[in-house]
């Protein structure tokens, strides 16, 4: 099992989309895929199941942190769901991060060769644990300041998690990159000084939203 997740401490840089695309590639190559949607809003799970409703059901993500059971979803593409939703704020009340281990054994224990989480952007434990569960941890950004602000605070915590999870892999990955934007390039330029950043660059299509809206894997539509 490979588990990557995908968190940034800043919203709104593209982490569910790219969550969504990295699971749907798992299934198109006929990998066991899971998604494990550990954000409040539950725009992963929507986007998945093409249904909003999933998002205000209770269960799915939340039963990582229990004891009984853990039934994913399957969605129409074969993909499996833990789908999130409002309620699994709760989890962050009653469970610490002194949990974590036991909570990434019986991730682990799932039969399934990619995991793919996506995470809420705030400090907790459900952004915090599954960078201890994770084999690899990706971070997108876009190169603006405010991006670049929020990468410090996130790389730190990596560097954190890393003292218990020695051997945590990291990418810093650039995404809606404007090939002719001299300021972005003038960012990623800085960057890149201190960070090694992963190519290619994720640039701004509206293919990728589209694909996303129909659950659908970039390479398949095309």
């Amino acid at each position: 099992m490979r588990i990557v997740t995908v968190t940034n401490q800043k919203g709104g840089v593209g982490k569910t989309t790219l969550v969504c695309h990295l699971a749907l590639a798992g299934v198109e190559r006929g990998l066991r895929t899971l998604v494990v949607d550990l954000d409040t809003q539950g725009n992963a799970s929507t986007m998945l199941a093409r249904d909003a409703a999933v998002a205000r059901q209770t269960g799915g993500a939340a039963a990582l942190f229990a004891d009984g059971p853990i039934a994913p979803s399957v969605t129409d593409g074969g993909l499996h769901l833990l789908h999130g939703h409002q309620r699994l704020d709760e989890v962050d009340q009653r469970v610490g991060l002194a949990d974590a281990t036991r909570v990434r054994d019986r991730l682990r224990a799932l039969p399934y060769d990619l995991v793919v989480i996506d995470t809420p952007p705030a400090i907790g434990l459900r952004h915090l644990g599954p960078q201890v569960w994770a084999d690899l941890v990706v971070t997108p950004l876009e190169p603006n300041s405010f991006s670049l602000l929020a990468l410090g605070q996130t790389l730190a915590t990596i560097e954190e998690i890393r003292t218990i999870r020695p051997g945590l892999e990291n990418r810093v990955l650039i995404n809606r990159f404007t090939r002719s934007s001299g300021q972005q390039n003038r960012y990623i330029e800085l960057l890149g000084e201190h960070v090694p950043l992963t190519r290619p660059f994720l640039t701004l299509r509206v293919a990728v939203s589209d694909a996303t809206a129909c659950a659908r894997c970039l390479t398949t539509w095309w």
